[in-house]
């Protein structure tokens, strides 16, 4: 699969549903989703210094991000203004 256009492909991580003493997570307390950027599409090989890289894991808005289980298990397709934030190191509690 080749991303085209400004795309980026994800794949997700899944989120802890059960905090570390055991305690179920629901509802608002439930995390973003995120995942690693495995492809860029070849409008956002620009500007380096302003835009994700592959590699980088990102938190992103669910709505409107493309689910892709059909084909690639785990990733979806998403669009740049759907990035929230790249996340550097804070993963691990997620």
């Amino acid at each position: 699969m080749r991303v085209t256009g400004s795309r980026i492909l994800v794949k997700q991580r899944m989120s802890r549903t059960v905090s570390e003493g055991g305690i179920a997570i629901h509802g608002d307390a439930t995390p973003l989703p995120f995942g690693e950027i495995v492809q860029l599409g070849p409008e956002l090989l620009g500007d380096i210094l302003t835009r994700p890289h592959v590699g980088d894991v990102v938190l992103f808005d669910a709505i409107g991000a493309i689910v892709l289980s059909h084909v690639l298990k785990d990733h979806v397709l998403i669009e740049p203004d759907n990035v929230l934030a790249i996340l550097e190191g804070e993963e691990d509690n997620l």
